[in-house]
Order: C-alpha cells, then structure tokens, then sequence
C-alpha cells in the first residue's frame, strides 16, 4: 500500500520536523485521513533511521489493537503494552500502548525510546504527559508527535503555541500549548476537495427546536437541562417526526441526545421495529448488540448519549441529527466525523483523480449526508458563518475583549494577535502595539508606555539552535 498524497506530505513534514527540532508537534489529521497507517509508516521509519525503539500511546484497548495491526499489515513486529489489551511486552521496536498501563510501569521506559507518537494527541492526560517528561528526562532528543482531527481542548483552546506557517496562535485561542508547532494540516474540507469524504449538507430544521440558550458553562446544571429537554413530549415526537419526515430515504440515522432520559423519550416516538438504542444504563452486551446490528443495517436510527462520538465506524450512516447543546467544538466534530466517511462500495478500485472520486460518490447510494441540527444556539456558538468544519475556537481568559490587535515584537520582530483593551479616548496605535499621542509619541505612565492590548509577552518562538525554541 502506498501513501495518498496527503499521507505522504505529512510524512515529508514529520521528518523535516525530526531533522530541525526537539519541541513536540502536533500533526491536524481529519476523519478517514489514514491516521494509523500514517503512524506506522512513520514509526518505521524512525525505527529504520535511529535503531532505537518508538513508543505510540494510544488512549483505550481497542485503538491499541487497531494500531498494532496496523503495524502488522506493513510488515513490522509489534510489541503491545496495555492491561487491556492483554499484554506488557517490550520486546520489538515499536511499542503500542495506553498510558495508565505505561504510567504504572514508567522504569521500564528509559533511554531506548527515540520518539513518541500520540494518536489521539490532543488527549493531553496527566499519564500522557507523565510519560513523555521520563522518556525526554532519559533522552532529551526524544521526539514527540501528537496526530488528531480536533488539535483543541475545551477551556483552553488549540494546543499548539505556532500555526502550520510558523506564526504564533492569539492568546485567546491557546492557553498553555502542550505542542509547539502544527506542523502539518489536512482538513475536512481538503478530504473532501480531493474526493475522500463524503460531503455534508444542513438539512432545514425550521420547525420545532430545544430552547438552549439558558444552557451555559462546559457542565450544565440538571435544573437546566430538565428544562430543556425534559416531559416536552409534545416538542420531542414533533421533532423526531420531523427527523423522520426528512430521513425517509435516508440509509441510516444517528441521533444525539442530551441524556438517558431524553433518549428514552426520543425512543418511544420512533418506529420501534426500526430503532435502538445506545446509553451507559443499558448493559454492554445489549449495547454492542444494538450498535452491531445498526452497523449491519438491521435498524436505520440508532439513539445514543455520549457513546457513539469516538471511534464508532458506520459507512453507511446518511444523517446526523442533533438534539442536544455542547459547549464542546471538539465534541461537535467528532459528531459531525461519524457521517461524512465514504459510504460502503463506494469503488472497487480508487480513482485516480480527485474529479473521478467525487464522480463516484456522488452516483453511489450515499452522495452525501445530512446534519439536522433542532437546539437554539448550536450554530450561533459553533459555526456562525455556516461552516460546521471550521469551529470557533476560545480560550477562557477572563476579562479579554472580543477584538484584537496586530502588532511587532520591538525585540524579535514577531508577529503577535492580542486581545485589545478598551480605547474609550481613540488613541492611535503604533506598530509595536503601544497607545501613541498626535505625534506620534507614547501614551507614557510611571512604569512604562500603554500597551493596546492585554498581551502579557511576545508569542513568537525563537530558537535557540540544536533545535530547541524559546519564547
């Protein structure tokens, strides 16, 4: 098997990022971009160039057995550490793990390492970081290399310090990056300009809706939630008629709800010879039974909260209907990645361009899927512009204003994007960033000119040699 372009080019920019620096870096790799394919590839070569050993850190049992096959399937031996996948062994060179087990056995992770490559890697845990202080501890040359679809975290934003060209990220839109550096990028919408992805339509959702916007904060209250979602029986079989009404030639629909009991009413105005349901108060059995039948298309709506946003593989799946707020981007993403895989047959053989890919998605049974969005203020938070791929991402920094202000660093020339501060007397504003008088003089004060922004420092990195950056 040989790399698609995408896959290729962010094997190019790994390597160069090995060959010029020590920071850790982050990979943005989207739904169906090859992400463990990519890591074995990339795994094999560091092996291949340093003889020593590469560690990949994976957050659960079955994306570790996933990876350690995908290992296997190039050819490579695989060592897999993970309580639950059955094993503890670090007799081959690429070692697969979860980072609890690892974090339990952190002497035996020492200098042999050369790399760690984090799938997942916006999944930022205290065991994660744990483990890449000891091995980078036991060699300082040690790389780290995150890859995921969604490089932000609620609360505290993307988690990297420099964009894909260098630039550093405002301070409102990262809060103390783990990674230094994106240093590659395929989005949604590259996957699907080169006809990899299936691509997404919003579907009209102008009747019914939850009334959502009351609900504030990444956890929101039960008194809240009983109250947006709760004994609308009316409002509920209104909007699942709705769904119903406008998947009816759907192949497969998923639903989100915002808790057991909401799904238990979404239920009882479905078909019920043609839906289940996925919730942490059902047992595991019945669960993994309802989801494999969903999957062999025994059912067409499948009702889940909080169970089906990661790692849930259904090609077939047409429409994606959501019934519930989250305050998360991350988790709104990883929704929204369940519908837009290639649906099943899609080809025999891939085209050779991305015009005769789209062609063939387009004349296959799924062209494309749909997003039924029935909450009040999903999209005013989420994607106001209309465009669900491209998040509005936030850090929490309290008393920051909603603009910003450009300015150069006096001492680096950085570039830098600051939240501004109020300029009730219209001050210009010079190139550094500083109030400046009709003269063009500084606003000054006794410790110092006013800065026009709330920026604390320069966020430019700058380095130091033998690649290392500081800011």
């Amino acid at each position: 098997m040989q790399p698609r372009p995408h896959q290729k080019q962010c094997l190019d920019s790994c390597m160069a990022s090995i060959r010029t620096t020590v920071e850790p870096v982050v990979v943005e790799a989207t739904v169906s971009f090859g992400k463990a394919i990519t890591i074995a590839w990339l795994a094999e070569m560091i092996v291949d160039i340093s003889g020593k050993h590469v560690l990949v850190l994976c957050p659960n049992g079955t994306l570790v057995r996933q990876n350690a096959k995908t290992v296997q399937s190039i050819g490579q031996p695989v060592s897999v550490f993970s309580a639950s996948a059955g094993s503890k062994s670090l007799r081959h060179k690429i070692v697969v793990g979860t980072p609890q087990t690892i974090k339990n056995s952190l002497s035996r992770f020492d200098d042999k390492f050369a790399a760690i490559l984090i799938d997942e890697g916006e999944g930022l845990t205290k065991s994660v970081i744990a483990i890449c202080e000891k091995i980078k501890d036991c060699n300082p040359n040690a790389r780290i290399i995150g890859f995921t679809g969604t490089p932000f975290r609620t609360g505290t934003g993307y988690v990297y310090r420099l964009d894909v060209d260098g630039n550093p990220m405002p301070e409102d839109q990262c809060r103390d990056p783990f990674y230094m550096q994106v240093i590659h990028r395929t989005t949604t919408h590259d996957l699907m300009d080169d006809g990899y992805l299936t691509p997404m339509i919003i579907g009209d959702t102008s009747g019914e809706v939850y009334e959502t916007a009351n609900l504030t904060g990444a956890r929101f209250n039960k008194q809240a939630v009983d109250q947006a979602y709760h004994g609308h029986g009316r409002k509920t079989s209104a909007i699942v008629a709705d769904i119903v009404a406008r998947t009816r030639h759907c192949n497969g629909v998923m639903i989100f709800g915002a808790t057991v009991q909401h799904c238990e009413e979404i239920m009882a105005s479905l078909p019920p010879e043609l839906s289940r349901m996925v919730v942490g108060s059902q047992s595991k059995e019945t669960n993994a039974a309802n989801v494999a039948a969903f999957k062999a298309q025994a059912y067409k709506y499948i009702v889940n909260v909080n169970m089906l946003t990661v790692g849930a593989d259904f090609p077939h799946v047409d429409a994606l209907a959501l019934l519930r707020k989250t305050e998360s981007a991350r988790l709104l993403q990883q929704i929204l990645g369940r519908g837009v895989r290639l649906g099943p047959r899609v080809w025999d053989a891939e085209p050779e361009t991305a015009e005769l890919r789209k062609l063939a998605i387009a004349n296959s049974a799924k062209p494309h899927c749909m997003f039924l969005d029935y909450t009040e203020d999903n999209e005013e938070l989420h994607y106001p512009d209309g465009d669900l791929f491209s998040p509005v991402i936030l850090a929490n920094i309290a008393g920051k204003e909603a603009t910003y202000i450009n300015c150069a660093c006096s001492l680096c020339g950085g570039e830098n994007t600051f939240s501004a501060r109020p300029n009730p007397d219209q001050y210009d504003v010079n190139e550094h960033g500083y109030f400046v008088d009709l003269a063009g003089s500084t606003i000054e004060t006794e410790v110092g000119p006013i800065p026009a922004h709330f920026g604390r420092r320069c966020m430019n990195m700058v380095s130091l040699g033998g690649g290392k950056y500081d800011q």
